[in-house]
């Protein structure tokens, strides 16, 4: 095709596309989705950045969570444990849009992903029931996906902005749950 992929047969019922090795690269949500997810659980932790107002202006604050087994099946939602009174639970408060970013890095190709959504703070029950209750310090912070953004080598999903020239590759963005999702497909 115009973007230097593969495909076996013609129209509608193409198989397809595969890369120069003649192997077939996922394209559709329901292909990427999977191994956005696999590849965030892989990862042992990610990167929670909300906004924070600082020195008169609003700015990024970062800092790593580990939401590895709280990520639901689709996607859609992820929550991280932490305490009521840290910055982060302050600062979702006064804005939700958040990101989540997991890298994954094998040494030799590695891949990640980035999640856009917006947070909540859920206080544990228990809070403000004094310190010798448990929970009374705890809370969740739950974000609901409605944008990811992947880039995975192991998989060929790359995210190379460059359509023509002496790299081709083909951009697949669609929708999932409320959402959209972006991935990139790459032609050596």
């Amino acid at each position: 095709d115009a973007a230097g992929l593969w495909w076996k047969g013609e129209g509608e019922e193409a198989e397809g596309p595969f890369d120069d090795k003649y192997k077939r690269l996922p394209h559709t949500v329901q292909e990427i989705l999977p191994l956005a997810h696999e590849l965030a659980v892989r990862c042992n932790t990610a990167v929670l950045s909300t906004i924070c107002e600082l020195a008169g202006g609003q700015y990024p604050r970062s800092r790593t969570v580990s939401p590895r087994n709280y990520i639901n099946a689709d996607f859609t939602e992820v929550s991280m444990a932490t305490k009521i009174f840290t910055r982060k639970c302050q600062e979702v408060q006064q804005n939700p849009n958040v990101t989540l970013f997991w890298k994954d890095d094998d040494g030799k190709t590695g891949g990640w992903v980035c999640a856009f959504g917006k947070a909540e703070v859920v206080p544990d029950p228990n809070v403000g029931k004094g310190p010798e209750v448990d929970g009374h310090d705890k809370a969740k912070v739950v974000v609901r996906i409605f944008r990811l953004e992947i880039q995975d080598y192991r998989a060929n999903i790359l995210g190379l902005a460059q359509i023509g020239g002496d790299r081709a590759c083909w951009s697949e963005q669609a929708k999932f749950g409320n959402g959209s999702i972006e991935g990139f497909l790459y032609r050596p």
